[in-house]
């Protein structure tokens, strides 16, 4: 017992050292300080052995070493080690093409909440990868991923309210969730801001102005809702049409 503390202790600086010759660059002296820290059975250090080889930074790179790096790291309880695996499944990378265990990987990840891996979810069921395909169900895992702050959730997110695919469409949502993914750099919700957006305040505009007319003709039906969007999102279509 006392010695599995001290190589736990050793392993655990190891590592720590490693990160630290990360942050200035040398990646040589971070590789064989990760590679010591993994003969001591340290999961972390496992997995970023998988990334050097997968990467060709500092060896030669080797598809079939970063598998079998990730997936000892799985096995040493680093689960999020799941992620980079299920993309050489997905790629085909080191291992047969294989969505469907791509996709096992992900779920087991992702129903931990796991944000990235909840998104990457999305995409599978958004394109029908390895799952049969169903809007509905990316919507639900972006969702849950853009509320943790993962910006091309946001920007996935906000396409599907735009497109109306997997939910009722909503511009104003589909927009909201745009802004977040650009706030955080998103260069493809940027994209989509800079061109759609005079558009989209064109369309805020005829709204506004129906909704003036309709509450001339129509006093009082919209109460009880927020706005026109409340009363769209619970009904799914707006008051005149």
């Amino acid at each position: 017992m006392e010695e599995n503390m001290v190589n736990k202790n050793e392993a655990e600086e190891y590592y720590n050292m490693a990160i630290k010759e990360l942050s200035i660059k040398n990646r040589s002296n971070a590789f064989t300080l990760f590679e010591k820290a993994a003969l001591l059975d340290h999961a972390k250090a496992q997995c970023c052995l998988g990334d050097f080889y997968f990467a060709g930074v500092v060896v030669k790179q080797d598809y079939a070493k970063a598998v079998e790096c990730y997936e000892k790291a799985i096995k040493k309880g680093y689960l999020n080690a799941q992620i980079s695996l299920a993309k050489m499944y997905q790629d085909g990378l080191g291992v047969i093409k294989d969505y469907s265990k791509a996709v096992e990987l992900i779920t087991n990840l992702a129903s931990q909440g796991h944000k990235f891996a909840q998104n990457q979810l999305g995409v599978y069921y958004y394109g029908g990868r390895g799952v049969k395909q169903d809007y509905a169900k990316a919507v639900e895992w972006y969702e849950k991923a853009a509320e943790q702050g993962v910006a091309e959730a946001q920007y996935n997110l906000g396409i599907c309210y735009c497109k109306g695919e997997g939910t009722n469409q909503n511009y104003e949502r589909g927009f909201a969730w745009m802004s977040k993914a650009a706030s955080q750099g998103d260069s493809g919700a940027q994209n989509f801001l800079k061109k759609y957006s005079h558009k989209y305040q064109e369309y805020k505009d005829s709204l506004e102005r129906r909704k003036a007319e309709f509450e001339r003709n129509h006093s009082g039906e919209l109460s009880g809702y927020d706005d026109i969007w409340g009363y769209y999102n619970i009904n799914g279509h707006f008051p005149w049409e």
